[in-house]
């Protein structure tokens, strides 16, 4: 079967690796229809520039960094409940290495669809699942004044999430026009120009008791800080040094969280709402691209343009061309 490879920092390839073989007991082999870029993270292990908890050696795992997918179950092990042959399933990091055609994982992570969805639309389920994890470890989103920081793949995740929660009022902050637009066209209440310190200082008289940081630019982390009354999520990745001033933490008593992994009852959670159709994922979708080497590359190219919020790349059967949604 096919899987995509980085050999070397900058390199991508297409590369046959053996199929699964029978799925063992409490897990289901999966044939993948689609798979997504995790933008940040992938052009990081791309570039050779990744330092997260553990070390890239390249070449990288088959497969690897991809954590966000969907398919079709082809084959179940033995003690498999929840799953039969045919049922389209979402996958995410748990799952395993998901940028090749098939995989076999534990029944927990890839979770059936009940409801009719496009296969591109499933894939940024993993998004929705991280950042579900970051908001209920706030304890002022029920009702709360939230701002969001960053209106990129990530910011528009918490704003679907912060509707779903029940947010009082929910204000944007974003330099790029293109993406303030798609953020109101996705319901947001309020909408400024990063640049805009005026209204930024206006704001922070209202005290927004949350404010979740989704652009990872030491700006936006210290904007945060200041802006937050109550508390400061951190969901935005930045792996160089930052000064801050303790200051704004201790004199109003901020409590500042990040958290990127989750558990089961997350994930299902998030598929759960999913199939109720109180989040869609396919919002953040903007191209689909046949899964290659090439497309990846091209995929991390618009990504790192801006040009583009989510790309998923399509596996053969569902392969039509470069498409933009």
């Amino acid at each position: 079967m096919k899987a995509l490879q980085i050999k070397s920092p900058g390199k991508a390839e297409i590369v046959e690796v053996p199929e699964p073989g029978p799925p063992p007991a409490g897990h289901v082999c999966v044939r993948m229809r689609v798979t997504g870029l995790c933008g940040r993270h992938e052009w990081s292990v791309f570039n050779g520039t990744y330092r997260g908890s553990r070390s890239v050696f390249y070449p990288a795992r088959p497969g690897f960094p991809g954590r966000e997918g969907a398919g079709e179950v082809v084959e179940t092990g033995p003690q498999v409940e929840s799953l039969r042959v045919g049922d389209r399933v979402a996958l995410c990091g748990g799952a395993g290495d998901l940028h090749q055609e098939y995989i076999t994982t534990p029944e927990k992570w890839a979770l059936k669809i009940t409801c009719e969805r496009p296969w591109p639309s499933l894939a940024p389920a993993d998004l929705f699942a991280r950042m579900l994890a970051l908001l209920k470890s706030g304890e002022k989103i029920l009702r709360a004044n939230a701002v969001i920081i960053g209106l990129g793949p990530a910011g528009l995740a918490a704003l679907l999430w912060l509707k779903v929660l029940g947010a009082r009022k929910i204000t944007g902050i974003e330099f790029d026009p293109a993406r303030m637009a798609g953020a109101l066209r996705l319901g947001i209440d309020e909408v400024m120009p990063a640049s805009d310190r005026r209204s930024q200082d206006l704001l922070a008289k209202t005290r927004p008791e949350t404010v979740i940081e989704c652009s990872g630019s030491h700006t936006g982390i210290q904007a945060a800080l200041a802006l937050a009354a109550r508390e400061a999520l951190l969901f935005g990745y930045n792996d160089s040094p930052l000064l801050i001033d303790l200051s704004q933490w201790m004199d109003k008593g901020l409590a500042v969280k990040t958290r990127t992994a989750y558990d089961w009852l997350v994930w299902e959670e998030t598929v759960t709402c999913l199939n109720r159709r109180l989040i869609d994922p396919g919002a953040l979708v903007t191209h689909t691209l046949p899964f290659s080497a090439e497309s990846y590359v091209r995929a991390l190219e618009l990504i790192s343009r801006r040009e583009a919020l989510r790309v998923v790349l399509t596996f053969p059967s569902e392969n039509k061309g470069d498409s933009t949604t």
